[in-house]
């Protein structure tokens, strides 16, 4: 009787997880604080304010865009901060054919749209998928006159403009698909070069 009472108590808690994973957060800002947090519909505080910022995803997505101390993050409906994302136009990386790109140990790699990793963060830079195929290197730095070797992708905005956009340079280049196999071996000496490979012969 004990061991089916205790099942009961953990569908019954189980149940609840899921249910706060699975509905409708929205944003409310602390007065006091100024940052914002997620709650319930009905007003339930389900993540405590930390964030500077917090975006609604979109309607097939199940992750939630937040800044957190200046960082991009993409997090669960449990307040697990998932992904490290990568800043790009001003924002959260995009969503390019399922994909977008997140950054761990100074590496990139992508996920989908449901918090699954679909290519481990392997590379030094990738550019985001584009007819089936990205573009990737390592080895290669982003170029800057003022900061000549920089890191070529960031997960935050306290960098200028100037500094977001800098040309990608050094290193070995090559081209992934969607599954992560590489499709132009990582050999070439400029992302021009793996972009002329990728081109359609004959």
């Amino acid at each position: 009787m004990t061991s089916y009472c205790s099942a009961i108590v953990m569908l019954f808690a189980a149940s609840l997880s899921f249910a706060h994973a699975t509905q409708k957060l929205i944003p409310y800002k602390d007065a006091r604080t100024g940052l914002y947090g997620l709650k319930t519909p009905k007003g339930k505080r389900i993540i405590p304010a930390q964030f500077q910022r917090v975006t609604e995803s979109g309607a097939d997505e199940t992750l939630i865009p937040v800044i957190k101390d200046g960082t991009y993050y993409r997090m669960d409906l449990n307040g697990n901060l998932k992904f490290e994302s990568v800043f790009y136009d001003n924002g959260w990386d995009y969503y390019e054919e399922g994909l977008a790109r997140f950054l761990k140990d100074g590496k990139v790699g992508f996920h989908d749209k449901k918090g699954n990793i679909v290519i481990p963060p392997s590379y030094d830079f990738a550019k985001y998928f584009e007819k089936g195929v990205a573009i990737v290197c390592n080895g290669c730095w982003a170029y800057y006159p003022q900061s000549p070797k920089w890191r070529p992708l960031s997960s935050g905005h306290n960098i200028t403009i100037q500094e977001a956009y800098l040309d990608i340079t050094g290193g070995k280049w090559g081209a992934i698909n969607l599954k992560g196999e590489i499709v132009v071996p990582i050999e070439c000496t400029t992302a021009e070069e793996v972009a002329e490979k990728l081109k359609p012969q004959g």
